[in-house]
């Protein structure tokens, strides 16, 4: 999800700013279930603790589709506020 200035500046110079809140809203919607991990509970991941920035370990459980149970190991490598989080 990378959101650039100029796209925000043509959705708001086209739709008289109306679209470029809503954009924003959404991307920080998105931006918080990625990186909150109370909102990260809600949809799949329970986490004791995250932190979205480079080098931040954590780990998880994710379940399969027989109730199997796997460890996921993770590790942020990078993290541009509101723009891009990878691990």
């Amino acid at each position: 999800m990378k959101a650039t200035k100029n796209y925000y500046e043509r959705r708001s110079a086209d739709n008289c700013g109306t679209n470029f809140s809503i954009t924003l809203q959404k991307i920080e919607k998105v931006w918080n279930a990625i990186t909150d991990k109370d909102e990260m509970k809600k949809w799949y991941f329970d986490l004791a603790e995250f932190k979205p920035e480079p080098g931040f370990e954590f780990q998880f459980y994710g379940e399969g589709k027989q109730g199997e149970k796997f460890l996921h190991l993770c590790k942020s490598d990078r993290s541009n506020s509101k723009e891009k989080l990878t691990y």
